[in-house]
């Protein structure tokens, strides 16, 4: 059973991930300043640390966190967008929950 402090140490690496590659976004997409691609890279190392503390291995690490990685990137564009992702996306999310946990529970 995964435990709640995965779970939270999953959503915490998500949110890094996607903020730091935002941050680089402003600055390649939008010209923001130089000092937005610091501080995204900082954010993506802290990230990569933080996914260092799950208690399983490296495979079934980043299998269940990739679906982490989706359903909070399909959260943050439904806030940025103010609206709510198409059903296929949804359906799309279930498919990859699904083989997430497949993943997680195999021996």
């Amino acid at each position: 059973m995964i435990s709640i402090q995965s779970i939270a140490l999953f959503i915490i690496a998500a949110a890094l991930e996607v903020a730091g590659l935002a941050f680089i976004w402003e600055h390649v997409r939008k010209g923001k300043g130089f000092i937005w691609v610091i501080a995204g890279l900082i954010l993506l190392c802290i990230y990569g640390f933080v996914n260092t503390k799950q208690t399983f291995d490296f495979g079934k690490t980043y299998a269940v966190y990739g679906c982490i990685f989706i359903i909070v990137s399909l959260v943050i564009a439904s806030i940025q967008t103010a609206a709510l992702p198409p059903w296929q996306a949804c359906a799309g999310v279930l498919v990859v929950m699904l083989g997430a946990y497949l993943i997680y529970t195999a021996r």
